[in-house]
């Protein structure tokens, strides 16, 4: 069998269906509770005859890992892709659990953001089993839980089960474009500890919110170096995303904290972004030594960079090129994935392609286009059949 043709079995009422369904399982995480959504998703892969695995660090919070086996079982191909879902939040028109579809747009809280990636793989799966075409390596899918909150529980924990493929596919929100990188993010925060004092007699006391000023200032001192052409944003970025601090507007306060947004470029590691705070609070100290100032990391994700002459990426590309008639360009995500862990602790090349539109992620209203979903599960039959091979 051609292998372009297994696109031509991609069906688009079952991949809307399977994508409604799995809307409707709300999955929100915080607080996590991925299970309903893992059983849409290994219902639907148990009824193609795929071997089905769920898998739990913590009750409820259920990862799915499905595998298609082929002939000669290698190589494995992985797909990828997340089922928990940010909180829905306000100022949506159209219910986020509801599944709405409008003008061909399917409508929901993760529809982007990206069960709408997930939904693609699982369809591509369905193309390959309902063309009859067998193949030679094994396709391995896995739906995983807790990447909005650091994936300790999902990919993080199936790699240390021994998780292994020889490449991936993790099936983010890209628009459909090619990405093969994304940049790294370091949260933070920083308390400074002051003493109080009637505001009227401001000498009597430590005033927190001066003493964060001089970090903060010594913060926007840090040189960002670095330029990588991938990524929309090319260089290193470090944002104070909020603040807060004092009781009252007639007390002295006694203590501000601020939080920290680091993203780091494929050529920095999270290690020298959280030197590069340290020592600012450093130079901080030396202008003003009266400064008490507690430093602590909440978060960090690596970076992830794959080389382009990668076969996964290759393959992809090709794919996507036959399909719309241009080579595609190969780009950077600015936020961190699951692919960071899979490159870095599994050592499984890895590449980014989905259908959801990474505007619409965590936002009201949040929707995904169903000829893209269609899309996407064409490319991945394809891909899997070109990579895996087809008797």
């Amino acid at each position: 069998m051609d292998t372009k043709s297994l696109a031509d079995f991609v069906d688009g009422s079952s991949v809307r269906d399977l994508l409604r369904d799995m809307i409707r399982e709300a999955s929100v995480n915080p607080p996590g509770g991925e299970s309903g959504c893992a059983e849409v998703v290994a219902n639907k892969l148990r009824g193609l005859g795929l071997d089905v695995e769920l898998v739990e660090k913590e009750q409820g919070r259920t990862n799915v890992v499905a595998r298609l086996k082929g002939t000669r079982g290698s190589p494995v191909l992985l797909y990828n892709g997340h089922i928990d879902v940010v909180p829905a939040g306000n100022g949506w028109t159209r219910d986020p659990f509801g599944g709405e579809i409008v003008d061909g747009k399917l409508y929901g809280r993760g529809t982007a953001d990206m069960k709408s990636g997930v939904a693609s793989m699982v369809a591509a799966a369905e193309a390959i089993v309902k063309s009859g075409a067998r193949l030679k390596g094994d396709l391995l899918i896995t739906a995983v839980a807790d990447e909005e909150t650091g994936s300790e529980k999902g990919t993080r924990h199936l790699i240390e089960r021994g998780l292994k493929a020889d490449m991936a596919v993790v099936s983010e929100p890209t628009d459909l474009r090619v990405e093969i990188a994304h940049k790294g993010i370091l949260w933070a925060e920083i308390t400074t500890k002051g003493k109080g004092s009637h505001a009227s007699r401001p000498h009597l006391g430590i005033n927190a919110i001066d003493k964060m000023h001089t970090i903060i200032t010594a913060l926007k001192e840090i040189e960002l170096l670095g330029w990588n052409p991938l990524f929309d944003v090319p260089q290193p970025v470090l944002s104070v995303t909020t603040i807060s601090g004092g009781t009252k507007n007639n007390v002295i306060p006694d203590q501000c904290r601020i939080e920290i947004d680091r993203r780091i470029l494929p050529s920095e590691t999270p290690e020298f972004a959280r030197k590069q705070i340290e020592d600012a609070i450093v130079r901080a100290k030396a202008k003003d030594p009266t400064i008490n100032a507690l430093f602590k990391v909440q978060e960090e994700w690596p970076p992830m960079e794959v080389n382009p002459d990668a076969l996964i990426v290759q393959s992809l590309v090709k794919v996507v090129e036959a399909r719309t008639g241009f080579r595609p360009k190969l780009f950077g995500k600015a936020a961190g994935t699951d692919a960071a862990w899979l490159v870095r602790d599994a050592k499984i090349p890895t590449v980014l392609y989905g259908p959801g539109d990474p505007r619409l992620s965590h936002t009201p209203d949040e929707h995904v286009a169903l000829s893209k979903v269609e899309e996407a599960a064409r490319v991945f039959a394809v891909v899997a059949g070109d990579i895996l091979g087809v008797e």
